[in-house]
């Protein structure tokens, strides 16, 4: 999760950088995008995921979904015009897909802990995620926005590869 959690991060925290640098965006652009990005998760959220959340094993589901964020924002440096609108506010369709699998695999398989001690592990992760990304980011940015977008990429296939290599474990218990 931590991995993912700084991939994401990368994205959140430097589209914005790389909007303005590779598209010459206005402020009002990177807000009416980022508004629309939410709407979007929001909806595949508590739309699209209440109906199809349950009808397909979570970590396989979660897995999938990982590996489609991550190549999704690794194309997002080559796109351009209406393309990049249309395309980050895409990436947000596997995130939140990916977002609500992986919590319904940790609730089903660590839920015994305690629902609250699992969804502050999550918690933690993230916030510590994002501080990771912050102070590393900062750095690649250096080299242009696009190389956090594509350091982010990395990040989230590396988290799909930890997600095989769990469900080949579990697969093994069974």
């Amino acid at each position: 999760q931590l991995l993912y959690t700084m991939g994401l991060n990368a994205f959140y925290e430097y589209y914005p950088l790389w909007l303005v640098e590779q598209q010459q965006f206005t402020g009002l652009q990177i807000g009416l995008i980022t508004a629309v990005l939410c709407a979007v998760m929001t909806t595949v959220s508590a739309v699209g995921m209440a109906r199809l959340g349950n009808r397909l094993p979570a970590l396989r589901s979660a897995k999938i979904a990982a590996f489609g964020v991550a190549l999704m924002l690794f194309l997002l440096p080559f796109t351009s015009g209406q393309l990049a609108w249309l395309w980050l506010v895409l990436c947000g369709i596997p995130n939140a897909m990916f977002s609500a699998w992986f919590q319904v695999y940790c609730t089903e398989h660590f839920g015994e802990l305690g629902l609250g001690r699992v969804m502050g592990l999550l918690t933690l992760l993230m916030c510590t995620g994002n501080v990771i990304i912050a102070l590393a980011g900062g750095v690649i940015a250096l080299l242009g926005a696009s190389w956090i977008l594509w350091t982010g990429s990395v990040f989230i296939a590396l988290a799909g590869l930890m997600l095989v290599r769990e469900q080949r474990r579990t697969a093994g218990m069974a």
